[in-house]
């Protein structure tokens, strides 16, 4: 069974960036589904972050794991940049000795007219618990993309494996039954 981990987990410098400002709905803007789609995932955590420009889509937003997870965003009129990463990762807990110093009082000596405390140190040994992130898989797609004002879009992410990933555009159009199909939007 996959456990998700919200895409705050991965974290530049400490804090996150930014959340995409979306145009309110009666701006001009184009509609952006991003559709995850995940073919062979690690059976491990996943975490996943999405940006357009220097903002990033809201936490919650997507989950991930086999099979497809669709978010709509509005995006103004215009070129983008589109980044895209999904992180399959595991926690490993194994038991390390660690050193440290440790003070003790170790006699007196005389300051002045009075005597003081004497403290020394010495180099201790002991065994602690670790817990480490390891990687199991990774893909980063970047690129731009331009939107038109009242233009619904897919932006698929495919991801197959680590490395291996890819970031396609269809315009979604309507036909005159109701139903739309996908054109490769370039």
């Amino acid at each position: 069974m996959h456990r998700f981990l919200s895409s705050a987990l991965i974290l530049v410098a400490g804090c996150a960036p930014a959340l995409h400002v979306q145009p309110a709905p009666g701006d001009p803007h184009a509609t952006v589904k991003v559709r995850m789609v995940y073919h062979s995932p690690p059976e491990t955590l996943l975490a996943e972050r999405v940006m357009i420009d220097d903002g990033r889509l809201d936490e919650g937003s997507f989950g991930g794991g086999s099979g497809t997870n669709v978010r709509a965003v509005r995006v103004a009129p215009g070129v983008h940049r589109w980044r895209v990463r999904s992180v399959f990762s595991h926690n490993e807990t194994r038991m390390v000795q660690e050193q440290y110093t440790e003070r003790y009082q170790c006699g007196t000596q005389r300051m002045g007219n009075r005597d003081q405390p004497r403290y020394c140190n010495r180099t201790k040994y002991r065994t602690v618990q670790k817990t480490e992130r390891i990687l199991d898989a990774r893909c980063d797609i970047d690129q731009t993309h331009v939107v038109d004002h009242g233009t619904v879009y897919v932006a698929q992410y495919d991801f197959y494996e680590h490395d291996h990933c890819q970031l396609s555009w269809f315009r979604q159009v309507t036909n005159a039954d109701g139903s739309f199909q996908l054109v490769p939007a370039i």
